[in-house]
């Protein structure tokens, strides 16, 4: 089983939206067995994103010109989750513990999961938190082409790397990718060549993806970012968000040597 994570200091740089994407992605679309830990103890996304999704496929009864009718909140999700004949991937609440994490991940395993994704807390607070990250075979970490955003999860990427590849760090990780988030096409082309330069020469393990997911209102939709559905067509073709996410599964499959 690989141990995957979208992780980044930056508040708002898109750990949680890319982690739904990708678990959606590889649990409907590529029918792996995906289970997600939500580890971020104080916000808990994952568990309330599910909890709205379940709201919004259950069916409620309300009166309509005196008689009972069955109705539903999104009767598009409603319908397609039951055309497609879904069974929602596992969501675990957990705490960011790194004991209770290996032992989850332990038993995941044992049940045949091909992917587990952990979503983390944007804070480094917790004196485990890189033991945690170096459980991980695959992390991406989102980039965003603005100074102080850039900078925060650029440090953030650099403290990363010298944490988990310290030696005497115990560390599973494979391979760390960067991919830019919320990419603005009117971004200065110098400023945007200095960030990729940057990443180059100080990072050079780090491989950016050749996708960018770009900025858009449609990521905000509830369809877009289902826990229970892939994001529909219509939401996905927008800001690169298919290409995107699909390159990340690519890179996923690569180094677990299966077929997509």
């Amino acid at each position: 089983m690989e141990v995957i994570s979208v992780i980044g200091m930056k508040g708002g740089c898109g750990k949680t939206t890319t982690s739904i994407l990708l678990a959606s992605t590889l649990a409907y679309k590529k029918k792996k067995k995906v289970v997600v830990l939500d580890c971020d103890t104080l916000q808990q996304s994952f568990t309330k994103y599910r909890l709205k999704d379940i709201e919004d496929i259950t069916p409620y009864t309300q009166e309509v010109d005196g008689k009972e009718v069955k109705m539903v909140r999104d009767g598009i999700l409603y319908k397609a989750f039951k055309d497609q004949n879904i069974k929602p991937f596992d969501i675990v609440r957990c705490h960011e513990d790194i004991n209770m994490i290996i032992e989850l991940l332990t038993r995941k395993d044992k049940e045949g999961c091909d992917y587990a994704i952990l979503d983390l807390p944007g804070s480094i607070d917790n004196p485990d938190y890189f033991k945690i990250v170096s459980l991980c075979s695959i992390v991406f970490i989102p980039f965003i082409a603005d100074d102080i955003d850039f900078a925060s999860n650029f440090d953030f990427a650099k403290h990363t790397f010298a944490k988990i590849f310290a030696p005497g760090v115990d560390c599973n990780l494979k391979k760390m990718f960067g991919f830019w988030n919320r990419y603005d096409s009117t971004c200065r082309p110098a400023a945007f060549r200095a960030y990729c330069e940057r990443i180059k020469q100080e990072l050079p393990d780090l491989s950016i993806l050749d996708n960018k997911i770009e900025f858009t209102k449609a990521i905000g939709n509830d369809r877009c970012r289902s826990t229970i559905l892939p994001p529909f067509p219509q939401f996905g073709k927008y800001g690169n968000i298919d290409n995107t996410i699909e390159e990340m599964c690519n890179k996923i499959f690569e180094i677990d040597g299966v077929q997509g």
